[in-house]
């Protein structure tokens, strides 16, 4: 098992699925609109959801499409620049949807950086499998999600809702909290890049001379 891949890995996924949980937040944005619209808060409310689905269905399936052509173009591993990228764009998107000044222009930033943001899905996950033996990969992945969960978006709620009562501002709270967070996040994953390709290699190898075993 390649524990400098996992740690990477981690540390830049409890930092996405904190800033993941709190697109929700961001749709909040939608109720400032709703106030003078005709629609009622409950459609607006399945609006950012649907919004917020869209993206994530559309940036999960990019994702690994994208790795994939990467990987066939460049004959090796290319998981990781896929969501470093991901990160980036969606740090960009998420800022400029908070700062729109009007729901035209908010909704495309929003379902843009919904997009960005879940690039990841697929390649990270594409990443733990091959970083260790196939007899353990499904652990390995179940043990990642349990610590990006509880670490990464379980607090993730009370943190943004106590600094937005703190600055009484939610719109603020979020600028300063998510694109800086996904901002680290790629700079986490960037540490991986020299990594990936060898510690896959790696654990071929251990698996094609018989390994079965964590060593």
């Amino acid at each position: 098992m390649s524990i400098r891949m996992i740690v990477v890995l981690l540390a830049a996924l409890l930092l996405v699925v904190f800033a993941a949980q709190n697109t929700d937040p961001v749709g909040v944005r939608l109720f400032w609109w709703a106030v003078s619209a005709p629609a009622s808060v409950a459609v607006f409310t399945a609006f950012a959801g649907g919004v917020l689905v869209v993206g994530l269905l559309a940036g999960s399936l990019l994702g690994g499409t994208i790795a994939d052509r990467l990987a066939n173009r460049r004959r090796a591993a290319s998981n990781l620049p896929v969501g470093i990228a991901g990160f980036i764009l969606g740090a960009v998107f998420v800022a400029l949807a908070l700062l729109m000044p009007s729901l035209v222009l908010f909704v495309p930033m929003f379902l843009l950086g919904a997009a960005c943001l879940y690039l990841y899905n697929g390649p990270y996950t594409a990443v733990k499998q091959n970083v260790v033996l196939p007899t353990v990969r499904a652990t390995a992945v179940t043990v990642a999600l349990l610590i990006e969960h509880l670490l990464g978006d379980s607090y993730a709620p009370f943190a943004i809702g106590r600094l937005s009562d703190a600055l009484h501002n939610l719109q603020l709270a979020l600028l300063i909290l998510l694109p800086p967070l996904l901002v680290l996040a790629a700079v986490f994953a960037t540490l991986g890049l020299r990594h990936e390709e060898n510690d896959g290699r790696a654990m071929e190898e251990l698996w094609a001379a018989g390994a079965t075993q964590i060593p």
